[in-house]
């Protein structure tokens, strides 16, 4: 009986000796905000043995921003909590048998700001967009717009139709008035692209059946360019040049194109003797000319687009062509050859 009772003892001495062994410490604490002192719910708490990874244990916060860790073994740790939005808090802790539990009281996290950089958004346009009073087309983004003419792009666009002619229907209705920029046009069917909308309801008491509103591109273009053109011959020769500048909505060109032929000289002999009842006639013609030939064209001209829907155009032109031909002709008649009868002498200039 002895014996039972002394393994009882022994076997109570070594459950106690491990329960001191493993410990029964706690770590408890509040997560709150350094700028409220609002609880923080669900931050993580996560501990470490020092030095390592790996985590021992972990635990969150509750909606009042509470914290326990139970059954933490003796030893030296690193405590680390975490909230999305805030910065860390880490520390590190010390566990031993004499310290059952380790109030960290209130543990105050700073919210973290980051500076963003520019943000661009970027997005597609739709090929075709529905609005309350318009319907409209985007070319650009038709692949298969970019070659062909513009009667090709209006057979794509919903409610318009092209008939072998090249005339339009809008809804049924070839009363079409065409626009460029908003304002109006004389543009024909064969020169239609880009956005086609239905008329809104301000067109409604035009009595058309729709509108077909052109809007171009703007015009970003910036810069300058020319060419110069020589051709030498041993007839003719040409010259050319042209100059455009560009600086967004203004523009300004200029050009020069001149031809010359090189003068060219002519020498003529003719004699002619001519019978008459036996009486011998002779005629000595001699002529000479020059031909000159030249002429040119030049011209500056500008365009200015103003507040997108204004355009001003302008242009100055002058042209000038012209030839000169000088020569002489001299003749000598010999009404009766061999007769005795003078010689008939004359010298005609031009």
């Amino acid at each position: 009986m002895k014996k039972i009772f002394l393994l009882l003892c022994l076997m109570s001495v070594i459950v106690l000796v491990n329960a001191q062994t493993n410990g029964g410490n706690s770590i408890i604490g509040t997560v709150i905000t350094a700028e409220s002192k609002a609880p923080l719910e669900y931050a993580t708490i996560t501990i470490f043995n020092k030095g390592d990874k790996k985590p021992l244990t972990g635990t969150t916060t509750d909606n009042t921003g509470s914290f326990t860790l139970a059954d933490i073994p003796p030893g030296t740790f690193t405590i680390v909590i975490e909230n999305i939005g805030y910065g860390s808090y880490k520390n590190d802790i010390v566990l031993n048998k004499k310290d059952a539990i380790i109030d960290l009281k209130n543990i105050s996290l700073t919210i973290h700001k980051t500076m963003l950089e520019t943000v661009t958004v970027n997005s597609k346009t739709k090929l075709v967009e529905n609005k309350i009073d318009k319907m409209i087309f985007n070319a650009e983004k038709d692949v298969s717009s970019q070659g062909g003419v513009a009667t090709d792009i209006l057979k794509k666009v919903p409610q318009v139709s092209v008939d072998a002619d090249g005339n339009v229907q809008l809804s049924g209705s070839s009363g079409i008035r065409f626009l460029i920029n908003g304002k109006p046009s004389g543009a024909t069917s064969a020169s239609l692209s880009d956005v086609f909308t239905n008329p809104g309801a301000k067109y409604d008491a035009q009595g058309l059946g729709g509108i077909i509103n052109i809007i171009l591109k703007k015009n970003n273009t910036k810069g300058y360019n020319g060419n110069v053109s020589l051709t030498a011959g041993t007839r003719n020769e040409n010259a050319s040049f042209n100059f455009n500048l560009r600086n967004n909505d203004f523009g300004i060109n200029a050009f020069f194109s001149g031809n010359k032929r090189l003068p060219s000289n002519r020498s003529i002999d003719n004699t002619r003797e001519t019978t008459d009842s036996g009486i011998i006639s002779t005629l000595q013609q001699n002529n000479n000319s020059r031909f000159d030939r030249q002429g040119y064209q030049s011209g500056i001209g500008f365009d200015w687009t103003y507040k997108k829907f204004n355009s001003f155009t302008g242009n100055i032109a002058y042209n000038y062509f012209g030839f000169t031909s000088t020569g002489s002709t001299s003749q000598a008649l010999q009404p009766n050859k061999g007769g005795g009868i003078p010689d008939i002498l004359s010298i005609i200039n031009a």
